[in-house]
This record gives structure tokens, C-alpha cells and sequence, in this order.
């Protein structure tokens, strides 16, 4: 254990060396692989710095032209202002060194994941090069480094969360959920179980847990406002009003990942034109039907059980998710990994891993013949999910077998 732990070290600080090297030697500029979104925070900072409104798209189009932006494309964040206060570390520097800083950065991230998800899950942690590859090369992740998008920083913070959970850090445990705040739609199914796993706590746990996710979203939100008093008024005008610029474009034409944009696309195709109400029909189905399904539940919520499950769900039916939003599903595929290596039989380890291999291969064949054409991904989480009822299902039988 000991010896591994070292090899782990060595292989952080090796990974942060060259990466140190890269960071010093090479830019980035826009339209290269990490940075295509990463300037939608990178210019959001800048105006916040001056004064000015981070979700006007005439504004933010005038700052990413001065990096390469075409003038007819604006990229739009539509996070929260806090999105860019806890990315302000690397928001201040020029933008090819902001790129690729924070594209190092999320390439430690992985390692993080790929690292500490079976210890966060209570599981036997395959060997580094396993863990390692079985990380980086789950597609969502590679999507998500390309775009220099955020949801590899929340996969680690739900990835943390796992962690201090199981060790029963509630403090840190609430603190690492504030990431989560960035898209926090991602992951509406989890208000269910969450106030159930609440309730089970003792009162010394969950006062703990609430003071840190409370203390420190109270505190995060309180410096966002100190710092740009309009910011969260602006915020909220822009998720409820139309960008009036053109390449802008609002929420409601996103065509993603889910199941609402299927529905919505299905729809259109007969009707000619594309209807709102799946983006919200869609996610109240399912909430209804989760809170169905806990009623009957009268078991202890299980993070390491019940995360990987409603990462499947969730992510598939709320009102937008974007492909690179599936990183957390890597969560689900170490999972996976981890519980076929226990098989008592070679040979349910091996269909369970050229299961999880053909699902990587389906991905990668849909992405180069799917483009940027979001919706064809919906099966992903699908595929995960029936993957891990599987799983489910030869850990019982092996169970049974022992018993």
C-alpha cells in the first residue's frame, strides 16, 4: 500500500513538471483544442473587472474579438457570476496563458479522478496505467478538454464529495459540493435522497454538512456581491431574456444531450415548429418519479450506490445537458471497472470489460459521424445505466453464490 502510495506521488509530481514545462513554453490561442469555450470565462472576467455586464453579448463579443474571435460568433457564459470568482486564479492572466493554464489544470483533475474515485467509492483501485486509462479515455472527457469546458471541475467535486462522505469530513464534504453551483440543473434528481440522506444523519453530521455547503455559498455569493454588486441581477435577467445579438444564441434553441431536445426534435420534424414544453415536462416526469420511488425506499442513502445510478438519470432528463456535462459519468464507468476486477469469475471480468470497451468505441464512432449534432449522444447515460444494472446483477449472483 505504502509502495503505491509513493508511485502515486512520483507520478503527480513527474505529470506537474512537464506540465509546468508546456505552461512556460507554448501559447494557446483561440480555436485551439481547450479554448474554444474557455474564452466565454476568460472574457466574463475582464468585464467584471471594469465594471461591466459579463451576459450582454454585444459586450462579450467585442472582448473575444480582441483574442481571435470571428465578429460574427459569441461564445456566451450563461454560469453564475461565482463561476468566475473561484477561476479568478488564472482569469487574470492573458489569455493564451489562461488557456493553457487551465487546460493543465484539468488535465491534473483527471489524474485526480482517475486517482481517488474507487478510495471516494469504497472500491479496489485498479493499477495506475488501468485507472489512468480508464479516465482519460472515456469520451466525454476528451469532449470536454477540447472544448475547455467546466464539467471535469465538477466531476471532481462530486469525486471529493464521494470522498470526505465516506470518511465522514461533512464539513469539507459540503464544501466540496459548491462547484456543483455551476450548472446546478445537472443535478436536480439528487434533492430526493439528498434531504433523505440529511435526515439520516446524526445532528452533530448534518450541522456540520450545512455549515459548510450553507457557510460557504453564503460566503461565496456575499463576495460575488461585494465585488460586482449588479452581477446577480444581470445573471438573472440573462437566463430569463434572450441574447439581442446575432451568433448569440438563447437557451431554448439549444439542441443537447437529453431527452427533451429528442422529444423536441421528434416533434418538430411533424409540426415544423420546435416546441419549449419538453424542457420542462421532461424534468418534472422524472423529479415526480424519483420522489415515487423514495417514498417506497426505506434503505440508507448510499452515496457510493445511488450516485452513479442518478448521474444516469439526471443528466439525460433535465431541460439541457451538453455532451462534455457526461464527464460525471466517468464516475459510473470507474465504478464499473472497479466491481468487474472483484468478479470471482475471469470470464464475467473480461464481457464486463469488452462491454465498457464497445461502449467507449459506440461513443467515438457516433462522435466522428454525429458532429456537433448533441442529441445523438442521449443513449450514453442510457447505456451506462443498463451497464450498471447489469453489474448489479452479477455482484447479487456472486453474493448469492458465496453465501
Amino acid at each position: 500500500m505504502r509502495r503505491a502510495v509513493i508511485i502515486d506521488l512520483f507520478v503527480v509530481v513527474l505529470l506537474s513538471l512537464v506540465l509546468s514545462v508546456i505552461f512556460n513554453t507554448v501559447d494557446f490561442t483561440l480555436g485551439e483544442p481547450g479554448t474554444e469555450d474557455f474564452v466565454q470565462y476568460w472574457a466574463a472576467w475582464q468585464l467584471l473587472q471594469e465594471g461591466l455586464n459579463p451576459y450582454d453579448a454585444g459586450l462579450m463579443n467585442a472582448i473575444q474579438q480582441t483574442v481571435g474571435q470571428k465578429a460574427e460568433v459569441t461564445t456566451m457564459m450563461w454560469n453564475p457570476p461565482w463561476t468566475v470568482l473561484l477561476m479568478s486564479p488564472i482569469l487574470w492572466l492573458p489569455f493564451s496563458k489562461a488557456a493553457m493554464a487551465f487546460s493543465l489544470g484539468a488535465i491534473l483533475l483527471v489524474c485526480l479522478i482517475a486517482v481517488l474515485t474507487p478510495v471516494a467509492l469504497g472500491k479496489t483501485r485498479p493499477n495506475l496505467l488501468v485507472s489512468a486509462v480508464v479516465t482519460i479515455c472515456f469520451y466525454p472527457i476528451l469532449e470536454c478538454l477540447q472544448w475547455g469546458q467546466l464539467s471535469i471541475i465538477m466531476t471532481a467535486a462530486a469525486v471529493l464529495f464521494l470522498f470526505f462522505e465516506r470518511r465522514r469530513m461533512f464539513f469539507s464534504a459540503g464544501i466540496a459540493l459548491l462547484p456543483l453551483t455551476f450548472k446546478s440543473h445537472l443535478f436536480f434528481l439528487f434533492v430526493i435522497p439528498a434531504a433523505i440522506w440529511l435526515w439520516q444523519l446524526s445532528r452533530d453530521a448534518r450541522r456540520s454538512f450545512l455549515c459548510g455547503v450553507i457557510g460557504g455559498f453564503s460566503i461565496l455569493v456575499g463576495i460575488t456581491a461585494l465585488l460586482w454588486p449588479q452581477a446577480l441581477v444581470w445573471w438573472i435577467a440573462a437566463i430569463t431574456t434572450p441574447p439581442a445579438y446575432s451568433g448569440a444564441v438563447p437557451l431554448t434553441e439549444w439542441q443537447t444531450a437529453t431527452i427533451s431536445t429528442l422529444v423536441r426534435i421528434s416533434v418538430s420534424s411533424v409540426t415544423g415548429a420546435t416546441p419549449e414544453w419538453p424542457m420542462w415536462v421532461v424534468p418534472i416526469v422524472s423529479f415526480i418519479l424519483t420522489i415515487m420511488f423514495f417514498y417506497r425506499y426505506r434503505g440508507p442513502i448510499n452515496w457510493s450506490v445511488v450516485a452513479p445510478t442518478l448521474l444516469c438519470l439526471s443528466l439525460t432528463t433535465g431541460s439541457y445537458g451538453w455532451l462534455y456535462d457526461h464527464s460525471l459519468l466517468v464516475i459510473c464507468q470507474i465504478t464499473l471497472v472497479c466491481n468487474a476486477i472483484s468478479y470471482s469469475r475471469r470470464v464475467a471480468t473480461f464481457s464486463m470489460l469488452i462491454l465498457i470497451g464497445l461502449l467507449q468505441i459506440a461513443a467515438l464512432v457516433v462522435g466522428t459521424q454525429a458532429g456537433h449534432a448533441q442529441h445523438h449522444f442521449v443513449w450514453l447515460p442510457w447505456a451506462m445505466l443498463l451497464l450498471l444494472i447489469l453489474n448489479g446483477a452479477v455482484l447479487r449472483r456472486q453474493k448469492q453464490a458465496c453465501a
